[in-house]
């Protein structure tokens, strides 16, 4: 199993593809800027390192510290409830085991939910136009799915033999 490492390169991998498509959809999707990639990629590394936040490791120690400074400039501005709805779903992969819940393949779709309602919180505004609108929350998504894809697949619970996959299904908690 990859480590931080390995997992912060799959997702170097899927950047760097990405920024390929990017580059040949420009024209079709208008995106010029260079913050709109840098965004994406950030999201994309998140995704990567989000399936091990539920074991003591730097992609933990990394996302609940820009957690944390994000949940002090929410309650900077004022959105106590917010903040307090944030802080509790963090807890989930800390209550779980390794390679618990985080680790299976309906995570990978249902965690970067919430990303598809950032245009709704009007304290979160982006400089790059196609972010802002209501469909701009896609990318977040695509991009955190596509980072946890890579994620599962570099710990070989994706596309592996159905014997390794019964053994990792045993020891999830449901």
């Amino acid at each position: 199993m990859p480590g931080y490492r390995g997992h912060l390169f799959g997702a170097m991998g899927v950047i760097a593809i990405c920024v390929a498509l990017l580059m040949l959809g420009s024209i079709v999707l208008n995106v010029q800027h260079i913050f709109f990639v840098t965004i994406f990629s950030i999201f994309v590394i998140l995704g990567a390192l989000f399936p091990d936040t539920d074991t003591d490791s730097k992609g933990q120690r990394l996302l609940y510290g820009m957690l944390f400074f994000f949940l002090i400039y929410l309650i900077a501005r004022r959105e106590f409830e917010f903040a307090a709805y944030l802080g509790l779903f963090a807890c989930l992969p800390c209550m779980s085991k390794h390679r618990g819940w985080t680790h299976a393949w309906w995570a990978m779709f249902v965690v970067p939910i919430p990303l598809l309602f950032l245009p709704y919180f009007p304290y979160l505004v982006m400089p790059v136009e196609i972010l802002n609108t209501k469909h701009g929350s896609i990318w977040f998504y695509l991009a955190f799915f596509l980072g946890y894809f890579s994620h599962l697949l570099l710990d070989g619970v994706l596309l592996t033999k159905k014997q390794t996959q019964k053994k990792l299904n045993k020891s999830r908690p449901f």
